[in-house]
């Protein structure tokens, strides 16, 4: 029956002088003009689905821009309309200022799994970092190490309005510059193989001329770390064809971070347990980040934009270990303390261009990026060791330099069809170079150093990555939709150890990950959709490089250059029933990473080490409702899933696999129009995964909001971790020894943030062709 109604309607507004324009497009009932449904339009094509009626009424409306349109349109045969070009009325009287009062939906679960998280102006945009706004979004988790994941999915890779960034670049976007994250489940074969979920940052955009700015503060104090102050300057300009933005942040303060972590083992000819401790307090001396974009119109269907974003980090601060090492002939006693002194540099330059080829929103995109990455530390670190009644100390420095370059250029074609289908096709290359050289001196006196050789290196890697993807979505006349994607990606590195190792690791391989999904509307409340994945996860560059970093005498991190790249085969099944989401899935994995403090070649001494497991069995299922009322929103998530690790080249000792349980619950209360207030809750439960059991953390923050100056000024007072909760701690059994460890971080935070918006917009008859919104995404 569906099939024979109006299902979806597209089309594209425009003035009587062929401009592009905003407003909104209504969907109503032919006997009672009673609303069906509806959407925003800016200076794009509409899109509006899930009508499922044989005739509608339609409505256009706009505040400023044209007159109010009103057509009827019957069912012809065809379930999905499109109108093509719709010629409105200009608005012949001048309007004053028209406020309307509403809310966005916080959150926006679509038919594929992809959840929407509005950002701008909400509690989040007053995040001190991107890290901070996805550790408390939903089914995302930010590890101990800084690592991002979806919870049942895996790795997750980080996009900036469609453009492909690194980590390290994630520092560079200032929190309150985004409007809202967009988490992909199962992304297609137009994303980068090596994640297996996308998390896609957008950015405000403006659209009208004139000048808009926003300055915020934030001050955060924790009673276990310290107190941090985070400054933030935003201006937007636009005239014409011309726009540009530019930032500065700045972040100066204390923190810290906390391991404990002790190891037993108890074999038949060897007994040794050891106690460390591991204080980390950091001085941010100078946490700067900055750019300027600018872009240019060439017509109202094409631009050209260049962007430079750059950071610079002065870190001190200090680290204490102490380490009590008892076997059967005695017990021994270790400190140290590092001062740190470390300085990070980046830049980073990125040109695109962007052509908009037909109404239908087709489109045309090439760019570039260069980025330069250059780390150094001057570490002072002195030692001391109490062994039998014997006491000595020395003093050491800890000297590296990490040069970091990164070029990538890619091509992007989507031909959108009048029948709604879509092909996308595109190809892309990067190249990357990773020089590290590092230096452990060593001296009695303060005075005189020598050349530890044994731990001395140098590391050099160097990879190019080429590939090229096709992805087609097409649909069906029964309202089921379908995407068809395949991704090839030549991989070619070079692994260089000198001088101690003095070998060189050589590979090249090509990969095909083939994606699918198959998704079927059956009526507005109720759609059901299928889909399978295969990713690729390779070994972050760190992870890769043997040289050892020093913890303590006996304790230090090393990477291992043995790494295999982790394979991923996902395949997931999601539904929304009315407003409910549930999804069921199952990933199963090949080499997957993991981590172990391994024995070094002094039985008291332990590495620790990223390693590949064997294999990992992951099942998982979701549940996810959100509630409005006039004054209150509620999204909730619980989902459960069962990982089973195996391993057999470590040692480990097996536990037996338990379900995981993930409770998520945001809540916001609109009090009056200038006072709101949001309650956040995250757990997540034991975690028993065949190798290690992950101990329960959980987070609860409490946020009030009130606005000033007719919304201009905002202020928050934010309460972070109440019960500081947020610990990472677990054990697991390798080779023999019993590890447990606990680590915890100034998560327990009282935060104000004060933020002030000003500038002055002009209507103007010229707007920016937006259609094929994604790539447009990317000018910025």
């Amino acid at each position: 029956m569906n099939a024979q109604n109006i299902s979806k309607i597209t089309g594209t507004v425009l003035n009587e002088n062929k401009e592009l324009t905003i407003g909104n497009v209504i969907i109503m009932s032919v006997v009672d003009s009673s609303l069906i449904t509806g959407t925003s339009f800016f200076e794009e094509t509409f899109e509006v689905d899930n009508i499922n009626e044989k005739e509608i009424l339609i409505k256009l409306t706009s505040l400023q821009q044209f007159k109010d349109t009103i057509f009827r349109i019957n069912y012809n045969g065809e379930s999905e309309i499109d109108l093509g070009e719709i010629i409105v009325g200009n608005v012949g009287v001048e309007l004053n200022e028209v406020v309307v009062k509403g809310r966005i939906p916080t959150y926006v679960q679509k038919p594929d799994g992809t959840i929407e998280v509005l950002i701008e102006n909400t509690t989040l945009s007053s995040s001190n970092s991107l890290n901070e706004i996805l550790s408390k979004s939903p089914e995302i988790i930010v590890d101990e190490s800084g690592a991002i994941s979806l919870f049942g999915k895996g790795n997750a890779i980080i996009y900036l309005n469609g453009k492909r960034i690194t980590d390290s670049q994630l520092s560079l976007i200032s929190p309150s510059n985004v409007k809202k994250i967009e988490i992909i489940r199962n992304p297609s074969a137009k994303y980068d193989a090596d994640g297996a979920a996308v998390v896609n940052i957008h950015t405000i955009q403006q659209g009208d001329d004139g000048y808009l700015g926003s300055i915020k503060q934030n001050i955060s104090y924790s009673i276990f770390g310290g107190t941090l102050f985070n400054s933030y300057l935003n201006l937007n300009y636009k005239k014409g064809r011309f726009s540009s933005n530019a930032f500065y942040t700045l972040q100066v303060g204390k923190n810290r971070e906390l391991l404990h972590t002790t190891r037993k083992r108890d074999a038949e000819n060897v007994f040794l347990t050891t106690d460390l401790t591991t204080d980390w307090k950091r001085d941010y001396k100078n946490f700067s980040t900055y750019g300027l974009g600018l872009q240019y119109d060439i017509t109202n269907k094409s631009y050209l934009s260049l962007e430079y974003s750059g950071f610079f980090e002065s870190l001190g601060g200090n680290t204490f270990s102490e380490n009590t090492i008892v076997d059967d002939n005695s017990t021994s006693f270790y400190e140290s303390h590092e001062s740190r002194d470390e300085k990070d540099f980046n830049h980073s330059i990125s040109a695109n261009y962007n052509l908009n080829m037909d109404s239908l929103g087709s489109s045309f995109f090439v760019g570039g990026q260069y980025s330069n990455f250059n780390i150094g530390t001057d570490n002072s670190i002195f030692e001391e060791s109490m062994e039998e009644n014997n006491s000595s100390f020395r003093h050491l420095k800890n000297i590296s330099s990490l040069y970091i370059d990164i070029f990538s250029s890619q091509i992007d074609y989507t031909k959108k069809l009048k029948n709604g289908n879509v092909l996308e096709a595109g190809t892309k290359y990067s190249y990357v170079l990773n020089d590290f050289g590092f230096e452990f001196l060593v001296s009695e006196d303060d005075i005189n150093y020598e050349l530890d050789n044994d731990i001395s290196n140098d590391f050099k890697y160097e990879e190019s990555i080429a590939s090229a993807y096709i992805n087609y979505k097409g649909k069906f006349k029964n309202n089921i939709n379908y995407t068809l994607g395949l991704r090839s990606e030549y991989t070619i590195y070079d692994l260089d150890l000198s001088p101690t190792e003095n070998q060189t690791i050589k590979d090249k391989y090509i990969n095909l990950f083939p994606n699918f999904s198959i998704g079927k509307t059956f009526s507005e409340d109720y759609n059901l959709n299928f889909s399978y994945t295969s990713k690729i996860n390779r070994p972050a560059y760190h992870r890769l490089n043997p040289v050892l970093i020093y913890q303590d005498p006996y304790t230090s991190v090393q990477g291992n250059p043995k790494l295999r790249p982790q394979k991923t085969h996902a395949f997931e099944l999601n539904s929304n029933i009315k407003k409910t989401n549930f999804k069921i899935g199952y990933n199963y994995m090949l080499d997957p990473f993991g981590g172990a403090a391994v024995r070094g070649e002094d039985p008291k001494s332990y590495i620790l080490k990223a390693i590949n497991y064997e294999k990992q069995h992951l099942w998982f299922t979701s549940v996810s409702r959100t509630f409005n009322t006039k004054w209150f929103t509620s999204t909730n998530t619980i989902s459960l899933k069962y990982t089973r690790i195996t391993e057999t080249e470590y040692d480990f000792k097996t536990v037996e696999s338990k379900p995981n349980i993930y409770v998520y619950s945001n809540n916001r209360f609109h009090i009056t129009d200038s006072f709101k207030a949001e309650f956040l809750f995250w757990l997540r439960g034991q975690n028993n995964e065949g190798l290690h059991i992950r101990r329960r953390l959980y987070n609860i923050t409490l946020a009030l909001e009130k606005s000033f100056l007719n919304n201009s000024l905002k202020c928050r007072l934010i309460a972070n971790d109440i019960f500081h909760n947020y610990i990472a701690k677990g054990d697991y059994n390798v080779a023999q020894t019993d590890v447990y460890y606990n680590r915890r971080w100034s998560t327990d935070y009282f935060r104000l943030s004060v933020i002030y918006n000003f500038g002055k917009l002009k209507k103007v008859g010229y707007k920016n062709n937006s259609v094929g919104g994604s790539e447009n995404d990317r000018a910025r």
